[in-house]
């Protein structure tokens, strides 16, 4: 129970920041004098500013919900690599591509959808591999302390 308090909190929380971090860079980008959540036709969708705000806000934390609570899946010792990688990959994509279509971040058209699949792809891809290389280093590192441990002794 803790852990599930933990992941969701961790999940709400950092799905909550990323969002609205990336919603101000993007408003910041396009020299807005104002924040906006997302695109104009979402903030037409909920009536005016905040309440799309407040909806963007609800969405971001699911999506945060999504990759926490996905996360557990490599917890799994009996799982291989492999599973594990597919299995989280599966359920990330699964689940965080109708949120990210709710958010208004692009249309439920197909051309659209093998871009968002090409993008999503392409950035698993590279965390994928950089969380490998750093738990590489790190299986580096404890086997050169246990080697001079061994040493010691």
């Amino acid at each position: 129970m803790k852990i599930f308090k933990q992941h969701f909190i961790l999940g709400v929380v950092n799905g909550i920041f990323i969002g609205f971090t990336l919603a101000l860079l993007i408003s910041f980008s396009y020299h807005l004098s104002y924040f906006q959540p997302s695109n104009d036709q979402f903030i037409h969708y909920w009536g005016n500013n905040l309440n799309a705000t407040a909806a963007s806000t609800i969405l971001w934390a699911l999506i945060g919900l999504v990759f926490s609570f996905a996360s557990l899946i490599f917890g799994i010792e009996s799982w291989g690599i492999t599973k594990q990688t597919i299995v989280h990959f599966i359920i990330t994509y699964l689940l965080f591509t109708p949120l990210a279509i709710l958010a208004g971040w692009f249309p439920l058209q197909f051309s659209f959808l093998v871009s968002f699949t090409i993008i999503f792809i392409s950035i698993y891809i590279c965390i994928w591999c950089y969380s490998f290389k750093k738990a590489k280093e790190n299986l580096k590192l404890i086997n050169s302390q246990i080697k001079a441990n061994k040493k010691r002794i």
